[in-house]
């Protein structure tokens, strides 16, 4: 209670589990990032032709959407404890496509 009051806003919690797969991508995919931020600092010293240039540019352009993917899929579920005949359980709620925060907002958790 906060003063007379019940609280209105209480903490939650919930466990995030990544998807295993998606760490997988988005680590490979952040190590080719790094990679070519160097190759491209030390452009001059690798004497890259403009061909060269170019399929690093793509790549990175690639590599940066792939990111930008396995971030979106990463947290595939959001586990909720909940207390159910004086048990703890958890929730699985998936998105379904949809933002993981709308989905966990419709909850009205905690």
């Amino acid at each position: 209670m906060y003063g007379d009051k019940p609280r209105k806003y209480r903490n939650g919690l919930a466990l995030a589990v990544p998807d295993r797969n998606q760490v997988g991508i988005l680590r490979r995919a952040v190590r080719y990032l790094i990679a070519i931020e160097q190759v491209k600092a030390r452009a001059r010293e690798h004497n890259l032709t403009d061909e060269q240039k170019k399929q690093l540019k793509e790549r990175e352009s690639t590599e940066k959407a792939a990111v930008e993917s396995a971030f979106l899929k990463l947290y595939t579920e959001v586990w909720l404890p909940k207390i159910e005949n004086g048990e703890i359980e958890l929730e699985a709620v998936s998105p379904g496509g949809r933002p993981l925060q709308i989905t966990l907002n419709e909850k009205n958790w905690p």
